[in-house]
């Protein structure tokens, strides 16, 4: 089933919904990762 975003301003243009996939590597962190961390982490 597939569900379209709401017919709302926020989700036009600029704000359009989009996908990427890449591998992104040697990323600053700030902070610490969780060492229980297990998976995919999505922004």
């Amino acid at each position: 089933m597939t569900k379209r975003f709401p017919d709302d301003p926020i989700y036009h243009g600029f704000d359009a919904p989009g996908r990427v996939e890449a591998h992104v590597f040697d990323l600053d962190v700030e902070g610490r990762i969780p060492t229980d961390l297990d998976g995919t982490f999505f922004v």
